[in-house]
């Protein structure tokens, strides 16, 4: 298949959580680690996660799955900034790209790969 990139937003300054919401505890693991698991486990071929606030905590606990990491230096300035700073960093060649919010773990490999299988359909029909 192709190379497919997925973008996880995880540099929010949970300022109504009052703490960092993807160190939250969900299923044994922190929420980021979950969305990054779910991922992985999909047929995306690549992942960063796009980090701003709290960036010194996330991303040692982000480098230990096999991930690349993008710092958002205007975080501040709401999430599109986080989107725009995952796709200037990705690579030359890709052909598609997924975005993930860091805190929505119900979102399962199968569910994702549902997504790309259709979305891949849809191309070779047109």
């Amino acid at each position: 298949m192709s190379e497919i990139w997925g973008l996880i937003l995880a540099a929010g300054e949970s300022k109504r959580m009052g703490s960092p919401k993807m160190l939250l505890t969900f299923n044994g693991k922190t929420m980021i680690e979950n969305v990054i698991t779910n991922v992985e486990r999909s047929e995306v071929n690549n992942t960063m996660v796009i980090l701003g606030s709290y960036r010194e905590i996330l991303s040692d606990i982000v480098l230990q799955s096999n991930v690349r990491i993008c710092y958002n230096d205007n975080y501040k300035e709401g999430m599109l900034s986080s989107v725009k700073c995952g796709f200037k960093n990705l690579p030359d060649h890709f052909q598609a790209a997924m975005v993930f919010q860091g805190d929505q773990p119900f979102i399962p490999p199968e569910v994702i790969n549902s997504v790309i299988d259709n979305i891949f359909h849809q191309a070779r029909v047109l």
